[in-house]
């Protein structure tokens, strides 16, 4: 039976895989590449000592590596993938930090949403008199944080 091979293994030892009674054997296994994924042939020729020749071949195939569930084949060779987290993304076999995604409220600093500084509230006001005569009211009222009014008390 033919060997399980598989790129990078040491090529086996080829005698082991026929059996002679008597005479000479010349075994070619020349075309044999073991870095080469393939199917390749090895001839046996046998010779008795009344120089009757036999010959037979076998037929053997060097497969690719068996890669693990975290490696790709690359050429004939298992490569690891690195285990990227939720917040990367695998890119030419590295893992990438995503870039964040921020509000309307953020800006990216450094890769980082950072909050915006609130803007500064509306401090419109309006003012009016009361009264009439000797003393009028001047009332100013704004619309500030917390609201305020303020009063003003003149004399005519």
């Amino acid at each position: 039976a033919a060997p399980d091979l598989t790129v990078g293994d040491v090529e086996p030892d080829w005698s082991t895989f026929i059996t002679v009674d008597e005479g000479t054997i010349i075994i070619n296994s020349d075309q044999v590449d073991m870095a080469v994924i393939g199917t390749y042939f090895i001839s046996f020729t046998v010779t008795d000592a009344a120089g009757n020749v036999s010959s037979d071949s076998l037929e053997i195939t060097v497969d690719p590596p068996v890669c693990t569930v975290n490696q790709t084949l690359i050429g004939n060779e298992c490569i690891d993938i690195p285990v990227c987290t939720v917040d990367q993304t695998l890119t030419d076999n590295v893992c990438i930090d995503n870039v964040p995604v921020c509000t309307v409220d953020q800006t990216l600093t450094d890769n980082v949403c950072v909050d915006n500084e609130p803007e500064p509230e509306d401090k419109t006001g309006c003012f009016g008199s009361i009264g009439s005569g000797s003393f009028m009211i001047i009332v100013g009222a704004f619309a500030a944080i917390g609201g305020a009014a303020l009063y003003f008390i003149r004399k005519h």
